[in-house]
């Protein structure tokens, strides 16, 4: 039986920053399952698919390989996680993710995985749907304030012209989308703990979560 962690918490609450490192310190598969959203819109960007009807959109997706190597991702072989990082991808995943076709085939690709490795996944919805046996939950929360900021620090060091303003409404747009979406919205799993990320250093956290990993 696998071992595993479900991180859920909204955007730039620190998931993946820290599931890296818990990943590397119990010697977990790191899943970040936003990669899989990225990817469809970088695929269906490419190939001018994004407004395409759900038919055509799935007849892509189902013939593109993509794999995620905890902080890679692979789509048809090709090292594309460069290419998924900037805000355009960013807001055409979250708008696909409201999708039920494109969350139907996200959700049977992490839960294949999360049945045959040890995991820790991180999105917003892996607690409640995704893995909800998982043997530890957690969902992180942060102000949209410091959210705001560790986005424009992260989108600067790619080059990405932007400013903290327009990364905030960026960010607000998003919690209200991910919140209010019809399909696996982003909730706290009833019996998830609450580890607020605030003004707390990446060790921080990591150390408050460690307390509950019982592997």
């Amino acid at each position: 039986m696998t071992y595993k962690i479900a991180i859920d918490g909204p955007a730039g609450s620190g998931k993946s920053t820290v599931s890296k490192i818990i990943a590397s310190q119990y010697n977990l598969t790191f899943v970040s399952t936003g990669y899989f959203f990225r990817a469809y819109a970088l695929i269906l960007k490419n190939n001018n698919k994004i407004n395409a009807t759900a038919d055509e959109q799935l007849e892509i997706l189902n013939n593109t390989t993509i794999d995620i190597d905890n902080d890679k991702l692979f789509i048809n072989g090709i090292d594309s996680t460069n290419n998924i990082k900037n805000s355009e991808i960013s807001e055409l995943a979250s708008m696909l993710a409201t999708k039920k076709h494109i969350r139907e085939i996200a959700k049977n690709s992490q839960i294949e995985i999360a049945n045959k490795k040890d995991v820790i996944m991180d999105g917003r919805d892996i607690g409640t749907v995704i893995m909800p046996n998982a043997n530890v939950k957690i969902y992180l929360v942060a102000s949209i304030k410091e959210r705001a900021k560790r986005r424009t620090k992260e989108l600067k060091q790619l080059n990405e012209k932007t400013s903290y303003f327009k990364v905030w409404f960026e960010i607000f747009k998003r919690d209200w989308n991910d919140k209010h979406r019809k399909i696996a919205p982003l909730k706290k799993a009833n019996d998830a703990i609450v580890v607020k990320t605030n003004n707390k250093s990446i060790n921080d956290v990591v150390t408050e979560i460690a307390k509950y990993i019982k592997k």
